[in-house]
């Protein structure tokens, strides 16, 4: 959607039809996600919302999308109850995972555009939008998780969504920090939340942050890390310090390697192997030795004044964050199952979405 520049032309088909918008991990800011008809991310680490609406949809229209396992669950029988549209540039992605009812070869804004034309007296059911709206409504206010000991990683990323303008710019590196943005992080504009998606890459996140920050230097570029990720690329402090580039590293610091970590926890019955760091650096002092600057954060409270000062700061600042040790992003799906057997967290219970249903 963002390489072919068509979240304007996506947008006016939503306003025309109506059609609640999902969107995949790395699709997120093609269409505003502040908006009501915004669902939020799908798939293993989705929103709940997301999830429930591709189950319970008898109309999928997919538009760049791979369909893989991390969105579908497993093939055989995702998107039982819907007819497929899948439009894609490239003829061999469609129908490579997923059994497509309409393929469509084409570029995405040049294929919105012929939709929008077919559909200007289509509207969506008002029974299934009050459902959606309903259960979103659910989805945005959230449940409260347990009191943690240290801080919990959805309270950091509700404090950049409260400080971050829309054209700033939040990247992640990759990791169980990375499912933990792309499930709460809200991004209203394209190309304004970059990450490595797929095989994803550790250590992608600070130099990727830096090339953000050379090619928008008038915006805010925050770096959502994890401890083990920004240590693969740590060495790019000195980078920053001699080329006199300003970003936000923020270190989701809980002395583990969290997904696989949650992983272990959830299917090896904590057999826990190779992901524990133990002592990590003293990100603050590593800072300061580049002549950068560096906070530590150990309560909730201190979020939003470090992340003011981190702004306000002319060099690149480090905001290292004490987060829970072990929590866990959920609810997720169990690899290879089905997407209506997500489990854990805000669900209502193993393959209920909420209690209404």
């Amino acid at each position: 959607m963002e390489i072919a520049d068509a979240s304007k032309e996506l947008a006016e088909l939503v306003d025309l039809t109506n059609i609640p918008v999902a969107t995949t991990f790395m699709a997120k800011g093609s269409y505003d996600e502040t908006k009501p008809l915004s669902l939020g991310t799908v798939g293993m680490h989705g929103r709940k919302i997301a999830n429930y609406a591709t189950v319970h949809a008898d109309l999928l229209i997919t538009i760049g999308c791979r369909f893989s396992d991390r969105i579908t669950g497993s093939l055989k029988t995702y998107a039982e109850n819907a007819k497929v549209i899948h439009v894609d540039i490239d003829p061999a992605e469609i129908g490579k995972n997923v059994k497509v009812d309409i393929p469509i070869v084409g570029d995405a804004k040049n294929v919105i555009l012929a939709l929008t034309a077919q559909l200007k007296n289509v509207k969506e059911k008002e029974a299934w939008l009050k459902t959606i709206k309903k259960f979103k409504a659910c989805c945005d206010q959230c449940v409260k998780v347990k009191p943690t000991k240290r801080i919990h990683p959805r309270d950091v990323m509700y404090a950049i969504n409260d400080i971050s303008k829309p054209d700033d710019i939040v990247v992640t590196g990759v990791g169980q920090h990375q499912m933990f943005a792309g499930h709460f992080i809200k991004r209203q504009k394209p190309r304004t939340f970059i990450s490595s998606g797929g095989a994803g890459t550790m250590g992608f996140g600070f130099p990727a942050a830096i090339g953000a920050k050379i090619a928008k230097p008038d915006v805010n570029v925050f770096l959502i890390d994890g401890d083990g990720s920004f240590q693969m690329t740590i060495q790019e402090l000195g980078t920053v310090k001699e080329a006199g580039i300003k970003v936000i590293p923020i270190i989701m610091n809980n002395s583990y390697l969290g997904m696989v970590r949650q992983w272990l926890e959830l299917f090896s019955d904590k057999r826990y192997s190779e992901v524990y760091l133990g002592t990590t650096p003293d990100f603050v002092k590593v800072a300061e030795a580049y002549g950068l600057k560096g906070i530590r954060v150990k309560k909730t409270e201190e979020l939003m004044p470090a992340l003011k000062q981190a702004i306000q700061n002319e060099v690149t600042t480090i905001i290292d964050v004490c987060i829970e040790e072990e929590s866990n992003i959920l609810p997720m799906l169990p690899p290879g199952g089905h997407v209506k057997d997500a489990f854990g967290g805000c669900m209502a219970a193993p393959s209920k979405f909420f209690e209404e249903e």
